[in-house]
């Protein structure tokens, strides 16, 4: 045995927890942040989940503007998975409780105003988007139903997830973890 995959199976060992929703494992409590490319998107772990995806008006990441929040349930499977590319991954499935969405600029308060027109909207203030009908929110709800079967896998300080909509295994989990796109621990 590989000492790679030696110290995977430490590390997947420590990370596996067993409790109720939102028991997070030791090793991914705090926030993990992707480097800037237009887009940051963030997964902080604490007494929940949540996903930020935060859009800049440059490519520097210096005027943000809009900010999803997507604040998630997990519940982690005690039964580690290895992956396509050989590693350990932990099995958590996500549910989509609520999304918030903070519009920074006019661009981004006049596209939620026109996409959910029934909500109260304004620059700076998170507005919960569960009730609006139109179909792009339904669809962003829909990725979540009943719930998204995720693979979480650190390696040194970086956290890599698998992506939505990759291919699923005959457990009904992600084959692999999106290695394109790692989180930095902070």
């Amino acid at each position: 045995m590989k000492i790679k995959d030696l110290s995977g199976i430490i590390l997947a060992f420590t990370l596996v927890g067993c409790g109720g929703a939102n028991d997070h494992p030791e090793e991914l409590k705090g926030t993990w942040v992707e480097n800037c490319r237009s887009t940051v998107s963030s997964y902080t772990f604490d007494e929940g989940l949540t996903l930020n995806a935060t859009s800049y008006t440059d490519s520097g990441c210096n005027q943000r503007r809009a900010n999803l929040a997507f604040e998630l349930s997990a519940m982690y499977d005690p039964e580690l998975k290895t992956t396509s590319s050989g590693v350990q991954a932990l099995k958590a499935d996500l549910t989509l409780l609520n999304i918030f969405v903070t519009p920074f600029d006019d661009w981004a308060l006049q596209s939620y105003v026109n996409t959910c027109p029934s909500l109260s909207w304004s620059k700076g203030n998170p507005t919960n988007i569960k009730n609006c009908n139109h179909s792009s929110v339904q669809g962003l709800y829909a990725q979540f139903e009943p719930n998204l079967p995720t693979l979480l896998y650190v390696n040194n300080n970086i956290l890599y997830t698998s992506k939505s909509g990759a291919a699923m295994g005959e457990d009904g989990y992600p084959l692999d973890v999106d290695y394109s796109k790692g989180y930095i621990k902070q």
